[in-house]
């Protein structure tokens, strides 16, 4: 029997939090100019998802200790390929991770372009590690000759762990102790229900969404958010924008009420140290 490791507390958070109406799972997409070698892009395929194995290990109870990864070679995906139909993804939206793999990608191949899909489960990858393996996908495909035996696989977890873990007992308490009464504010605020005028379908979202924006982020609105006139715009100038406006928009809604109403925002925090691995 392989060895287990123990899920991280953001890889079980994910794993609850995740339905059929909102799968936790997120998608890339490579737009590719060139002649696409479809066999060749597959074994490479392959041969790098076999490196993670985290995209293929099997979620098990391990008694009181709770969920952990058990790497299982029967479950090892692999890439499908379609000709033409750009723009089309046929990659469900879900994952069921207890009985599927963490990873899937097809490949929409055309005479002198191609288009690549790869589809992620939280629990498995977040999106900067998600960028890593294209990152890497790619790269292999550029140096990989024709595979003469299969690729080995690899059943090593890396031991990663995130900056809090690194620091003494004596600052963790410290952290603790501002931490707590702010936590506490958040969960003891309750819930209500922002009013919109969309109507809502009750049905599954069963293929991937994506939405698509253009906004009008000038030159000098960009100078002013980053006072720093040579950096490009970039993801997260448009996210702090939209948060902004959503702040204001909300204010502006609740303007007669003094119910003194909370906004909660979640905010992605990368925790990897310097010399932690990118992907397990």
């Amino acid at each position: 029997m392989a060895a287990t490791h123990p899920l991280t507390a953001f890889e079980e958070y994910m794993l609850h939090d995740d339905c059929a109406e909102q799968p936790m799972t997120f998608f890339l997409r490579a737009d590719l100019d060139g002649k696409l070698k479809a066999s060749k892009l597959s074994s490479t395929f392959d041969e790098v998802v076999r490196r993670h194995p985290i995209f293929w290990s099997r979620i098990v109870k391990q008694g009181r200790m709770g969920l952990a990864w058990q790497p299982d070679l029967e479950r090892i995906p692999t890439l499908q390929t379609g000709i033409g139909s750009f723009g089309s993804c046929p990659l469900q939206g879900y994952i069921d991770l207890e009985n599927q793999p963490g990873i899937r990608a097809h490949v929409n191949v055309g005479v002198n372009a191609a288009e690549l899909w790869l589809q992620f489960h939280h629990s498995c990858c977040d999106g900067i590690a998600g960028v890593a393996f294209l990152k890497e996908l790619i790269e292999t495909y550029g140096r990989a000759s024709p595979a003469v035996a299969p690729p080995a696989s690899s059943t090593d977890f890396p031991e990663y762990c995130c900056a809090y873990s690194r620091l003494t007992s004596r600052e963790k308490a410290q952290r603790f102790g501002l931490d707590l009464s702010r936590v506490w504010k958040f969960f003891v605020r309750r819930l209500v229900s922002l009013p919109t005028s969309v109507k809502e379908s009750a049905t599954p979202f069963n293929n991937p969404s994506y939405i698509e924006a253009r906004m009008p982020l000038t030159s000098s609105m960009r100078n002013r958010l980053k006072r720093i006139h040579e950096l490009p715009t970039s993801v997260n100038d448009i996210l702090l924008r939209d948060i902004f406006l959503a702040v204001r928009e909300s204010t502006d809604h609740n303007s007669g009420s003094a119910r003194g109403d909370w906004i909660r925002i979640a905010v992605p925090t990368n925790l990897r140290t310097a010399g932690a691995p990118v992907l397990g």
